[in-house]
């Protein structure tokens, strides 16, 4: 079973049980006892860890097994005018004993995506007690390789028996940079193309795909403090071999300012931000190809100083 968080607006504690709840009425056709349970804690507006836990043992006394998917995570990490640092310690402190002190327990498995690291989220930390955080397992979501793009997109191509030419498989990986956000984007309009066209011109889909695609590289540069934006800038700046229209700038110390931010920029490759490579015994840093004409048309033109 899977949603996002950012599903639920504003994010509360009871918003997160009430959809979590919802969703497993909606998956349980064959428990009809079980949903008219879930329809009376829903009516009574009871929704919460304890509801979820009942319903936990009685699907074990079934022999039935829940997967939870929670996307988007690290909305549950932010607070807000509705949603208190208490309410989120609370809140974080019921996932971690539902997670790891329920009894039965081995009906559950939750599984968790977020755009950060958990520890560089979430509330501050108690000295006299274990990280909120510590019983999840963390595993990093790396970018498709060619073969992993090639195999993502079949599906979509496989109903109008129209191949694409090799050169729009080509700019697809190049545009979407193996991110798999982006390449979910790039199927849907190729899709879009091929339903109601023949294959589409790479020319066209670029353009069509950056416009599809600016609020998702706004929300990553808005996710990105002050630091890692300059970092950013300096390596856009870099491809550039430091020429802005008329404008020139020295980056004659750029490997020393990187070697220096190293920790920043593993996080930022952890993001899907950046990739880096070995090129001739150094590292090569690589932008999702579209980011450097975004940090470079709406960030470094307008920018004054770059500090460190």
């Amino acid at each position: 079973m899977r949603f996002s968080c950012e599903e639920i607006e504003p994010f509360t504690p009871f918003g997160f049980w009430k959809k979590l709840l919802s969703l497993l009425k909606d998956n349980l056709d064959t428990e009809p006892e079980l949903q008219a349970s879930i329809n009376t804690v829903l009516a009574e507006s009871r929704a919460s860890r304890d509801s979820l836990r009942q319903l936990l043992v009685e699907l074990a006394q079934r022999g039935k097994f829940l997967v939870l998917l929670v996307d988007d995570y690290d909305v549950a990490l932010i607070q807000s005018q509705e949603y208190s640092e208490e309410n989120m310690q609370q809140f974080l402190s019921e996932c971690r004993n539902l997670a790891v002190h329920l009894e039965p327990k081995r009906n559950i498995s939750i599984i968790v995506t977020s755009k950060k690291r958990l520890n560089d989220l979430g509330p501050r930390l108690n000295p006299n007690a274990s990280p909120w955080y510590n019983h999840y397992l963390f595993r990093q979501i790396k970018p498709f390789d060619n073969t992993e793009i090639e195999q993502f997109l079949q599906p979509f191509l496989q109903p109008f028996n129209k191949p694409i030419t090799t050169e729009l498989q080509q700019a697809i990986g190049e545009i979407a940079g193996g991110h798999p956000s982006l390449l979910q984007i790039a199927s849907f309009l190729l899709y879009q193309e091929l339903r109601n066209t023949t294959s589409p011109q790479v020319e066209e889909f670029v353009r069509e795909f950056e416009s599809s695609t600016r609020y998702f590289f706004d929300n990553t540069w808005q996710r990105c403090n002050i630091q890692d934006q300059n970092l950013l800038m300096l390596m856009a700046l870099a491809k550039l071999r430091g020429r802005l229209e008329r404008r020139r700038y020295d980056l004659k110390d750029v490997d020393l300012i990187f070697t220096q931010n190293e920790r920043n920029l593993t996080k930022l490759e952890e993001q899907g931000v950046i990739k880096r490579t070995p090129n001739n015994g150094n590292i090569a840093y690589l932008f999702i190809y579209l980011f450097i004409y975004f940090i470079i048309d709406g960030k470094v033109g307008n920018s004054g100083n770059l500090e460190f």
